[in-house]
């Protein structure tokens, strides 16, 4: 999966596609960090909770140093808590402890 395919899912994200989104990156082993992050993004305004936790802890398994995803699990995955109102994310300098 090269730059061809996330430049075209960034395209259906940028247009809010969502669904067109989910259905072109498969949570395979085959998608890449980017493509996940895409996918998780997707799911999350589709409020697909679950599914928006496993794609983004994918594409964190794949690129562990990338804030991206321990961002986007806190803003879009806490139980009860999803704060998905368009307010500005987190400044990704913020990573996870464990790894200092």
């Amino acid at each position: 999966m090269g730059r061809g395919e996330t430049f075209r899912n960034r395209k259906l994200y940028e247009v809010g596609n969502w669904d067109g989104v989910v259905r072109a990156v498969a949570q395979s082993p085959e998608a890449s960090a980017d493509l996940l992050l895409y996918r998780g993004l997707a799911l999350a305004h589709l409020q697909s909770w679950e599914e928006a936790k496993a794609a983004f802890a994918a594409g964190r398994a794949k690129s562990p140093g990338d804030p991206r995803f321990l961002i986007e699990l806190a803003v879009n995955c806490v139980p009860g808590e999803a704060i998905f109102c368009g307010q500005a994310r987190f400044a990704a300098s913020f990573g996870d402890e464990s790894e200092r």
